[in-house]
């Protein structure tokens, strides 16, 4: 699958670079295929071989979206927090959860987004996501459980 990935990543680069990336069809599926980009564990932590494809997803779902496309909604959420998350070790809306000791939790959630910034986006509120699961524990937390 990584290898199919990793072709697919660069065919839409030689489209973008050809300027064959116009529509918001077009934006939304040149998203998806960026924000397949591969993780790898190096020392005990889940890291990006590049983080800046979900960022270009993001503009790219984005743009859809700007462009009328309503599917990718959702989408612009998702792949913004997916590159928050490998950048700045947090996310904005909460549309991320991590594994960790056999438990799903929350990605750490950014509060100061408001509900209503959340809803434009198709997510629900904080107080519901929080009522699914906890977001992660502290990371020393983390490293002192281990």
């Amino acid at each position: 699958i990584a290898a199919k990935d990793d072709k697919r990543r660069k065919r839409v680069f030689q489209l973008r670079a050809a300027g064959q990336v116009n529509t918001a069809r077009d934006k939304y599926r040149a998203a998806l295929i960026l924000q397949h980009t591969g993780l790898e564990l190096i020392g005990g932590k889940l890291l990006s071989k590049s983080a800046e494809n979900y960022y270009l997803a993001y503009e790219l779902a984005k743009a859809a979206l700007d462009d009328g496309y309503e599917d990718a909604r959702r989408s612009v959420a998702v792949f913004y927090d997916r590159y928050s998350w490998f950048t700045l070790g947090y996310q904005k809306y909460g549309t991320q959860s991590v594994w960790i000791d056999d438990q799903d939790y929350w990605v750490t959630i950014d509060s100061a987004t408001t509900d209503a910034e959340r809803a434009l986006f198709c997510v629900r509120p904080l107080a519901e996501l929080l009522a699914d699961k906890a977001m992660e524990p502290p990371k020393e937390e983390l490293q002192t459980n281990r």
